[in-house]
């Protein structure tokens, strides 16, 4: 038999442990409080912010699709309809691919700075002066 307090094990937390040379304590910070439903709204705008920053990529596809397939066909008669229709038809939306691809970017480049965390906890913690 052996003596129950001979193999003790000795665990210590405080600063003079064998295991731990210095601790840090990294819990201070700002607290928010705010609504469920406001903030799910908050990120619902958000979300919508982040979809409009990328829109622009739609329509430059279809844009650089037209214009290949007009550079680089020779359009036929199809389905009943001259060669000038379907030409025209892919000359249109180029077109309208163009425009849309135009509107796209200069919004994309309004709110660039509104995708930003930054912006998103400005707008959580009621600091920023932007109409919410």
């Amino acid at each position: 038999m052996h003596n129950s307090g001979e193999n003790k094990a000795n665990y210590s937390t405080n600063d003079e442990s064998v295991y731990v040379n210095k601790t840090h304590d990294n819990r201070k910070s700002n607290a928010i409080y705010i609504m469920e439903d406001k903030l799910e709204n908050i990120l619902l705008k958000h979300l919508d912010l982040l979809q409009k920053s990328k829109d622009w990529l739609t329509p430059l596809g279809l844009f650089v699709s037209s214009l290949l397939a007009l550079l680089t066909s020779s359009f036929q008669s199809f389905l009943g309809k001259p060669k000038e229709f379907w030409e025209m038809c892919f000359i249109f939306i180029g077109m309208f691919s163009f425009a849309w691809l135009v509107v796209s970017v200069i919004r994309a480049i309004t709110i660039r700075n509104k995708g930003t965390t930054d912006y998103l906890m400005s707008i959580i913690k009621n600091t920023n002066s932007d109409d919410q």
